[in-house]
């Protein structure tokens, strides 16, 4: 059986088609930006909300096309966090057959974990547009788990009286003690992104992406190359979808200030993620129907 499973999420929808047997997924991306001015308002503005449900309407059908025997979609910190969570919901339901659940910070945290873990006590981390989870287990399970309402849409619209980097100071304690662990494995679209702003990519292939390894001194080396440039020069970069140019400079930060609260000094991208995670969930439940 194969399932299309379309990820609503903060900075990007994502789709990908498959029964559970490919070791990378083909996802395709379309950076909708639902969380614009969430962290000023509280809420998705109407704009972002009309982009995002036509990314995930036209997502449904190409599943389908591509021979989803079902579609399931899900959503996180931006429609979970909304005040007007529901609008995005209804707004959905009106142009497309596709039934979105909303995750919780404890689901989103285990489908990331359980989508990218590969052995060992590792620490995933999922930065996302409006949260970041930190997750670190082994076999044995999740041994600890917590989301951070921070993301990198939401980075790029703090507007107070601390820097950017005071800012994320302040708020990274909230993860409180991060148990020990042996890797650290870096998911959502800024670590791979990353990846091909070094290595200057033409064209992203999740593929060369899986298993990358970045040093914490070559991703603060990044950062000091994106740090003086403006909008126009960063949407130049090679390697840089132009739809990332506004929010990629938090993001490196953000994961700078991770890998140094952590103890870790590289981080290990992986291409497998909560989609995979939910991907193997909805199967169990499809073959116990």
């Amino acid at each position: 059986m194969k399932l299309g499973i379309i990820d609503i999420g903060s900075t990007s929808v994502r789709m990908m088609v498959s029964d559970g047997s490919e070791e990378i997924n083909d996802k395709v991306i379309d950076t909708t930006k639902l969380a614009d001015g969430l962290a000023v308002s509280g809420a998705l503005c109407e704009d972002a909300i009309k982009r995002t449900a036509a990314a995930v309407a036209r997502f449904g059908k190409e599943a389908l096309r591509l021979g989803a025997d079902r579609v399931y979609a899900f959503a996180t910190e931006a429609v979970r966090s909304a005040t007007n969570g529901r609008s995005f919901l209804e707004e959905v339901g009106k142009i497309s057959d596709v039934k979105t659940e909303v995750l919780s910070r404890e689901a989103e945290a285990e489908l990331g974990f359980s989508g990218a873990y590969d052995g060992g006590c590792e620490c995933i981390v999922d930065m996302g547009g409006a949260s970041t989870e930190i997750t670190v287990g082994d076999g044995g399970g999740i041994k600890y788990g917590h989301s951070l309402p921070l993301g990198i849409v939401r980075l790029r619209d703090y507007a107070g009286p601390l820097t950017l980097g005071e800012y994320i100071d302040s708020r990274i304690t909230e993860y409180g003690r991060i148990p020990r662990f042996d890797k650290l494995l870096a998911i959502g679209g800024t670590a791979g992104t990353m990846v091909s702003v070094i290595r200057e990519a033409e064209v992203y292939n999740q593929r060369e992406v899986h298993g990358t390894e970045l040093t914490l001194n070559q991703i603060r080396a990044l950062y000091k190359k994106l740090e003086p440039l403006d909008y126009e020069r960063k949407k130049a970069l090679k390697g840089l979808c132009p739809k990332r140019a506004d929010v990629i400079t938090g993001g490196v930060l953000m994961w700078i200030k991770i890998l140094e609260y952590t103890g870790a000094d590289r981080l290990t991208v992986s291409e497998r993620d909560n989609m995979e995670g939910y991907l193997a969930l909805k199967l169990r439940e499809a073959r116990s129907d």
